[in-house]
């Protein structure tokens, strides 16, 4: 199987991400290259659809761990442009101590503070590489909306009326069997905050929040050049890699005036 999924952004811009599998019984019998094949035609219809003069980029993802995704990708003419880490730590294991800063309040995700949070989120993340502004319909499918949700694990820091920094997370499956992640989406601090503890201070309530609700584990992703420092953030707080992605893109260029 094989998708194309076009993010909403501004006129001018377009950018797709491709994601599929092959059953790993059927492979080496060319079925990743025709689907890679056909989704780039519709990365390319999809482009063509916005204008004559909109550029694009297409996103794919692989692991170290998988050489034949690497070769299939490099034959297509995509090239690795950004590495993520997913990091874990187990719920159980003491945090270290981690202070509140001063006049910052902390509470628990509430839908009146969400477009206050999605506000906030934009803000933090402006400067991070592949983000763009999301809009309120999309935000809401990807938070409140998104399967496994939690509003009792995720938390909001407040200056006043101001959201600061914010962490929002999925909770374990409680069903699955051991041992039970849950998931900390996404984590952002304004950049006016950065440097204080937040970020620290939040995720050790949400580390907590998902411990009290049956996980064994949680983890995150981390872009590994985030300009915010987090990945050190998050080791001093015992959190380990436990898997690398790369993130490979090739351009679509603009068909002329």
């Amino acid at each position: 199987f094989c998708w194309v999924l076009a993010k909403d952004l501004p006129e001018g811009a377009v950018k797709l991400f491709i994601a599929g599998d092959v059953d790993p019984d059927e492979r080496r019998r060319g079925i990743g290259s025709d689907l890679l094949r056909r989704a780039d035609l519709r990365a390319n219809e999809i482009v063509s659809g916005h204008g004559p003069k909109v550029s694009s980029e297409v996103f794919l993802e692989s692991t170290a761990e998988n050489p034949g995704r690497t070769a299939l990708f490099l034959d297509a003419g995509y090239r690795i442009v950004r590495t993520f880490s997913t990091m874990r730590r187990a719920t159980t294991v003491d945090l270290p101590d981690v202070p509140d800063p001063a006049g910052i309040t902390f509470v628990q995700w509430r839908p009146d503070l969400d477009e206050a949070t999605r506000l906030a989120h934009n803000d933090a993340f402006r400067d991070h590489w592949g983000s763009d502004p999301t809009g309120p319909e999309r935000w809401q499918h990807v938070v409140s909306g998104w399967p496994g949700f939690s509003a009792s694990a995720s938390w909001l820091a407040l200056d006043g009326d101001t959201v600061a920094g914010y962490t929002l997370c999925v909770a374990a499956d409680s069903a699955a069997p051991p041992p039970r992640l849950g998931w900390l989406g996404t984590i952002g601090v304004r950049r006016d905050y950065r440097r204080r503890g937040l970020a620290s201070a939040l995720i050790a309530r949400s580390l907590r929040s998902l411990r009290d609700g049956g996980a064994d584990e949680a983890g995150l992703d981390v872009d590994a050049d985030n300009p915010s420092g987090a990945p050190r953030v998050y080791a001093a707080l015992g959190f380990r890699v436990t898997r690398r992605s790369d993130i490979w893109s090739r351009t679509i260029e603009p068909r002329g005036t």
